[in-house]
Formats: structure tokens, C-alpha cells, sequence
């Protein structure tokens, strides 16, 4: 049977809805009958119809999961030799894929350094005010006036304690082009499969 990449990709979609209605219902129901002797013959007609269902279901399950599997890696072949261009750049499907689901991740990792970033600030700012509000306690916590080598003690340690930011990442700037930057890539990415998936058609024979 030949269908396009995206055709394949909603058959894969019906297979996972049907196989995760049989695992819903093996959490869910008794795949197995427990009873007495005399039951089970009382019951024999009912327990049978019940035995072939278990048999029918579980078969079911394994045959879905089967023809899900061949689709799926049937459509990872072809990913995996099939190319598509994003902007300037050819990758092949498969590594479109993976970058398309990764492209946020790094973006992440520089809005958590962004925040710590911030929070390390308030955090030594917070420090110093401490410290100085302490060195003019010591000085000014009387009422008379403090001297003049008190007063240049005090700008001094000011001075030292100016908050200096080395950032060589330039992280907010850096963030904010790769944001844009990500949301364009994603874009054209998304374009790109969806016009693949279209075009392309692969060949597979189900069970």
C-alpha cells in the first residue's frame, strides 16, 4: 500500500487511539477468571465466550502494535535518508525533527541563567546594604558627628562594595536574539516536514 508520509503518520495516530483503548481496558478490566469448579461448569457457555474474548483482545493488541511499529519504522527510514532545505541549510528529515523538538531547550537553559543571574544580584546588593548600613550604624549611631576619616571610611567602603556584573555571555541580549532566532527556525522547520510529508509517499505492507 503507498501513501504520502502524512497519510502514514494519522494511520499511526488510529493505532495508538485503538491500542491505548486495549491497555486502558487490561489496567481496567479482568483479563483472567477465577471461580469454583462448579461455576465453571455451570457457567461453561458464559466463561468460554469470556476466555475467547481475553484471547481476541490480547491478539488484537499485538497485531495493532505490530503494524504501528512497521509504519513507524518504515517512516524513520525514509526520515532518516530524505532531506528538506530550512532557510539556508539541508538537513535530513530525521535531524529536522530532532532539532525542531530540541530548538527550546537551550533556550531554556539561558532564561534559568537569566534568572539566576537576577537573583544573584538582589542577593549581593542586599549584602552590601547590609554591610554599609552596619559601618554607618558603628559611626553615626551616636549623636556626634562623624569625622572626616570616618566619613572617607565609610565612601570608601562604598567604593569596594559597588556591584560589579561580569557577563560575557551577555545573557539577556543573547536570550532575547536566540528567542527570535527559534521561533523563525520552528517556523520554517514546520513548513518545511509538512510540505515533505505531503510529496513524500512510502510503500508498506501491512498484516
Amino acid at each position: 500500500m503507498i501513501k504520502s508520509v502524512m497519510s502514514w503518520n494519522e494511520e499511526v495516530k488510529k493505532y495508538n487511539k485503538q491500542i491505548k483503548k486495549i491497555e486502558d481496558s487490561l489496567a481496567e478490566d479482568e483479563y483472567f477468571i477465577v471461580d469454583t469448579k462448579e461455576n465453571f461448569e455451570k457457567k461453561k457457555s458464559e466463561y468460554e465466550g469470556k476466555e475467547k474474548l481475553i484471547l481476541a483482545r490480547y491478539q488484537q493488541l499485538i497485531k495493532l502494535s505490530e503494524n504501528r511499529d512497521k509504519i513507524r519504522e518504515a517512516i524513520m527510514k525514509s526520515n532518516a535518508t530524505s532531506y528538506v532545505k530550512v532557510a539556508d541549510k539541508t538537513y535530513t528529515v530525521a535531524l529536522a525533527i530532532e532539532k525542531y523538538r530540541k530548538a527550546d531547550e537551550f533556550l531554556q537553559l539561558l532564561k534559568y541563567q537569566m534568572i539566576k543571574l537576577e537573583n544573584e544580584k538582589k542577593k549581593v546588593e542586599k549584602k552590601v546594604e547590609l554591610r554599609i548600613s552596619e559601618l554607618e550604624n558603628k559611626f553615626f549611631g551616636n549623636t556626634r558627628q562623624p569625622s572626616e576619616s570616618e566619613k572617607r571610611i565609610i565612601e570608601e567602603a562604598k567604593h569596594l562594595n559597588e556591584l560589579v556584573v561580569c557577563d560575557p555571555l551577555n545573557i539577556n541580549e543573547k536570550f532575547l536574539k536566540l528567542q527570535s532566532e527559534t521561533e523563525e527556525f520552528k517556523s520554517l522547520v514546520n513548513i518545511a516536514l509538512n510540505e515533505h510529508n505531503v510529496k513524500t509517499e512510502i510503500e508498506i505492507n501491512l498484516d
